[in-house]
């Protein structure tokens, strides 16, 4: 049976078991699934068209076979209390036992703050390139890479937060662009094409500032963060959270860029009757 994210794993008899919030199911032997059964991840399994045999420890709850349409039926009517269960805890997307990861949290000052706000707004950019600079021991041909090994992860270390939310820990800014990078280009080229290529107001999730680099116990590691499928990670919820975002805002978001050249094109056409 796959279990959701909110089970954790008991091997205290030697045999496995699931826990769900405060449930405990023993775990599927060798021909407790019918054959033709699948597996999906989710909180239930889906059935293909046949039968399936759930075996539950719980008291008074024995082994049944569960026809498919039963089984719809019984899933349909237990989603709305598992919803109404999920929102009163704190979220775990981890499950003990199990290589299962996803996006995690990081958590300054004691609450979690996910990827969405872990940005960094080009005023901090100019000034993380000004300290750069002003380090003896900065060379201006370093590359990323060499930024987040010798620079980035010193910095940070032993602080649970990557650059960008260490520096925003009273204000987690939310971000609105996303900026990509390779490792091995020149770290200031990439910085100031980044200034070039933004507008003041732009709070942006460039990863090797917003995910924590240190790989300590102080805080959560990068594969946490990054999860284990594309849709688990920090850049698929910041794609997400942007697109929403545009979404709420209807056209004005999408002709952005023109709405903002107005005012430049109001004050070349005073500047040219003035002239004439």
């Amino acid at each position: 049976l796959t279990m959701g994210p909110q089970c954790r794993r008991v091997m205290s008899d030697g045999m496995s078991h699931e826990h769900y919030d405060g449930q405990a199911i023993q775990a599927p032997r060798p021909g407790d699934i019918a054959p033709g059964q699948e597996e999906l991840p989710g909180d239930l399994p889906v059935p293909t068209p046949g039968a399936l045999r759930l075996t539950r420890s719980a008291p008074n709850v024995h082994s049944t076979v569960v026809s498919t349409r039963e089984w719809s039926k019984r899933a349909l009517q237990e989603l709305p209390a598992r919803r109404s269960r999920r929102r009163a805890v704190r979220p775990d997307f981890r499950r003990s036992g199990s290589a299962m990861v996803f996006t995690q949290a990081q958590w300054p000052k004691g609450l979690p703050v996910w990827p969405e706000h872990w940005g960094i707004t080009r005023c901090q950019i100019v000034d993380f390139l000004a300290k750069l600079r002003a380090n003896p021991d900065w060379d201006s041909r370093n590359t990323v890479y060499t930024l987040v090994n010798q620079f980035i992860i010193p910095w940070t270390r032993g602080k649970g937060l990557g650059y960008a939310l260490s520096v925003n820990e009273d204000s987690p800014q939310e971000v609105n662009v996303m900026v990509s990078h390779a490792w091995g280009e020149n770290a200031e080229e990439f910085f100031e094409a980044t200034l070039r290529s933004t507008q003041p107001g732009d709070v942006l999730f460039i990863c090797f500032l917003s995910i924590y680099q240190a790989e300590d116990s102080a805080g959560p590691t990068i594969r946490e963060q990054l999860g284990e499928q594309p849709y688990h990670s920090p850049f698929r919820r910041v794609l997400d959270h942007i697109r929403q975002r545009g979404d709420a805002a209807g056209w004005a978001w999408e002709k952005s860029r023109e709405l903002n050249s107005i005012p430049l094109f109001l004050l070349r056409g005073a500047l040219l009757a003035w002239v004439l």
